[in-house]
């Protein structure tokens, strides 16, 4: 579990750096407070036995992630169907 969590210390570290532009800025107002409740969870289980709990937070991180990109695909596939 510790490179795991070396891993993720790196990206909270990473992600955690002074936003300069609006992207940044709605990354670290949005995305930012998950990937840190998600570290914490990961580092301090809720339920040590259940790890798969500990996940819960990285998986909602994802989903945020997803979101931003799925009306581009969206369009893709549709442009892709009509033809």
């Amino acid at each position: 579990m510790r490179p795991v969590v070396y891993a993720m210390r790196r990206v909270q570290r990473i992600t955690n750096a002074s936003p300069e532009t609006p992207h940044e800025r709605w990354f670290a107002e949005n995305v930012q407070p998950l990937i840190d409740e998600a570290l914490e969870k990961l580092q301090n289980p809720p339920n040590p036995h259940s790890p798969q709990s500990c996940w819960s937070g990285f998986k909602q991180v994802g989903i945020v992630i997803l979101e931003l990109h799925v009306p581009v695909c969206s369009e893709s596939f549709l442009f892709l169907a009509v033809r």
